[in-house]
Parts: C-alpha cells; sequence; structure tokens
C-alpha cells in the first residue's frame, strides 16, 4: 500500500512538471485583430514573454528594414525639393518664357532632371518596403497606391523638363516647330500628365493619416501635408494678386515645406524602428488580448 501511495504520489510529481512547461509555453500562433497581424514565432508565458532566437533574428531583420525605408523616404524627399530647386522659375507654364530660361540653364535642367528621376525611384523603393513593415490597413494602403501613383506621375513630369532641355540645344534649329511642340508638352499634353502627378500630393497626406492611425507615426505629417494643400495654392494666389509677384520662391518654398512633411515621416520611422506596436518584430499578443 505504502509503495503504491508513493507510486501514485511520484506519478502525480512528474505529471506536474511535464504540464507546468505545457501550460507556460504557447505554439506559435498567427494572430489577426482588426486587420492587425502580429509576431509568428512569440512564446508566451503566463507571467511573460519569451522569444525565441529565430524570432530575434526575424525582429532583427525587420527593425533594420524599418531603418532602411524610413532613410530612403528621408533621400527621395530632399532630392524631390532639390530637383525643383535646380529646375529655373518652377511652376511656369509659359513657352517662350520656359524655352528662354530652360536655354540659359542647361546644365541645371539636366541634373535637375535625373535627380527627379532619381527621387522617383527611391519614393518607388521606400513605399515597397513600408508595405512589408508597415502591415497597412486600409487607409495606409489606399495612400500606398495612391502615392505610387503619384511617383510614376513625377517621375513622368521629368521627361517633360528633358524634352525642354532638348529642345533649347543648338542642334535644333527649326523654332517655329519647337514653339509648337512646347505649347503642345505645356497645354493638351497636362491633361495626361496632371492625374498621374495630383495622386502624389494627396497620397502624402492620405499615407501620413493611415500611418497615424496604425500609431507607427505622429500626426505632425499630416498636418505639415495638409497645410501645404492649403496655404500653398492660396497663398501663391495672394502674392500674385497683392504683390504681382511671379518668383519661384513662394513656390520652392511651399515645395520644400511638403518635403518636410515627409522628412518627419521617415525620420519617425527611423526612431521608431522595432518599438511600433503595428510592427511584427515587436508585437505583444497579450496587449492585443486585452483590447
Amino acid at each position: 500500500m505504502e509503495k503504491r501511495f508513493k507510486g501514485e504520489l511520484h506519478s502525480k510529481t512528474i505529471k506536474k512538471q511535464i504540464e507546468k512547461p505545457l501550460k507556460e509555453v504557447a505554439s506559435k500562433v498567427l494572430l489577426s485583430k482588426s486587420g492587425e497581424h502580429v509576431n509568428v514565432g512569440t512564446v508566451l508565458c503566463d507571467n511573460a514573454s519569451f522569444t525565441p532566437p529565430s524570432t530575434n533574428f526575424k525582429n532583427y531583420q525587420m527593425k533594420r528594414q524599418t531603418i532602411l525605408t524610413g532613410c530612403l523616404l528621408i533621400l527621395a524627399a530632399f532630392t524631390f525639393w532639390l530637383s525643383w530647386f535646380l529646375m529655373p522659375d518652377p511652376g511656369t507654364t509659359d513657352t517662350h518664357h520656359i524655352l528662354s530660361i530652360v536655354k540659359q540653364s542647361r546644365d541645371s535642367v539636366i541634373y535637375s532632371v535625373i535627380i527627379q528621376i532619381t527621387s522617383s525611384v527611391l519614393y518607388a523603393t521606400a513605399l515597397f518596403l513600408l508595405v512589408k513593415v508597415s502591415f497597412p490597413q486600409k487607409k495606409t494602403l489606399t495612400g500606398v497606391i495612391v502615392l505610387g501613383i503619384g511617383t510614376m506621375g513625377l517621375c513622368v513630369d521629368a521627361f517633360f523638363h528633358l524634352l525642354a532641355w532638348f529642345m533649347t540645344d543648338d542642334s535644333v534649329t527649326i523654332q517655329e516647330d519647337v514653339i509648337r511642340v512646347m505649347e503642345f508638352m505645356q497645354t493638351d499634353a497636362l491633361i495626361f500628365l496632371v492625374p498621374l502627378l495630383l495622386p502624389f500630393f494627396i497620397g502624402s497626406l492620405v499615407l501620413a493619416v493611415g500611418l497615424h492611425k496604425q500609431a507607427i507615426t505622429s500626426a505632425i505629417p499630416q498636418w505639415i501635408f495638409l497645410a501645404t494643400l492649403v496655404i500653398g495654392p492660396l497663398g501663391a494666389l495672394l502674392v500674385k494678386i497683392i504683390f504681382n509677384y511671379n518668383g519661384p520662391v513662394f513656390t520652392l518654398a511651399a515645395l520644400g515645406l511638403f518635403s518636410l512633411g515627409h522628412v518627419f515621416m521617415g525620420f519617425e520611422l527611423v526612431m521608431g524602428a522595432g518599438k511600433s506596436k503595428n510592427n511584427l518584430a515587436t508585437m505583444d499578443l497579450r496587449s492585443l488580448r486585452a483590447k
């Protein structure tokens, strides 16, 4: 009887020793709540959270990709503004004036074209990476798509400038035909360019709102974009009416403010790498369960 009792007691002890780690350790889980995805491979205990080495490596990779995304966005914003800074008298649509100023600044214009195309590539790359690291919800994904369309428009606009650069080359001699081509590019051809270029500005605002809603960035970028979209056109109109000024200063200032929104967005991605609650690298299942 005593041996039997000791045997049962020993069996219960072994059972507890087996059940305890089984109760503490959860298997790998993929959880989705309200469209938010969380980490695969996080092992949870009753009172603590433990992340296996393989997940730590994935977290490290995710953090590096987030930092890269932010840096690309900052560089894209800087090159976007620089391309317009190098372009003489940006925003003008007068054909004769364009041909005149481009002919005087041909080196600056070709540098502007190259930098603007580079900026488009940087924006596109940053958006691809952003989708990977942010697991965008509906509004964020909409912003990525619309801004992606705008990035194509930004690249197309660079080729408009490239055409103007070539038209002012000394080898092009039939000036009457040149003017006809440039007039077409600054009037009827804008029907094709504007629908591609406008999404660049609208998509930036939508993306900033979406990222803020996911708590990935602050509200600062969205307010910067909103202020630029409202104050920019209105301010340019008032400056023209009141001061009769058509120079590039206000346009460059507005584009600089808009670029600052992307810089803030990229900076916050870099600083918040590995900390965002929507990032797979740091999502805690317990925080979602508590919601």
